[in-house]
Formats: structure tokens, C-alpha cells, sequence
């Protein structure tokens, strides 16, 4: 797999709860988990604040690794 990030292809109706089976393994190791459950919310609404937390959970964990390497 070359992508840098890849989840799972599960996709809960709309309007129930989406948990984490949502997550999403991130090549630097770590397994990012969304904070939150959504819940009656459109689709793109999740995906859209899924991608936004994993995306920010990832700028976190590059700039701790940076850190670390200084």
C-alpha cells in the first residue's frame, strides 16, 4: 500500500452512530482514533470532521517528531 494514509472501507447509515471502527492506520506508526461519535449527521459532514481530525492529528505527530529529532 503506498498511500501515506489508509482506513477502513466501513461506512455506517446515516443516522446512526459511526465509532471507531473509523480508524485510520498513518504510515509514521500510531493509530489515529476521531474524538468523537457522530451521530445524525450527513455523510459528508463525518467524513469531512473525520479527515479534519486525522489530518490534524497527523500535523501533531510530524511536528513531535521533529522535535524529537532536534
Amino acid at each position: 500500500n503506498s498511500s501515506a494514509i489508509s482506513g477502513t472501507d466501513k461506512i455506517a447509515p446515516k443516522g446512526k452512530i459511526l465509532l471507531h471502527f473509523s480508524k485510520i492506520r498513518v504510515k509514521v506508526g500510531d493509530l489515529i482514533y476521531p474524538k468523537k461519535s457522530h451521530d445524525r449527521k450527513s455523510m459528508k459532514k463525518i467524513v469531512k470532521d473525520i479527515t479534519y481530525e486525522t489530518m490534524d492529528s497527523l500535523k501533531i505527530m510530524l511536528q513531535e517528531l521533529e522535535v524529537e529529532r532536534r
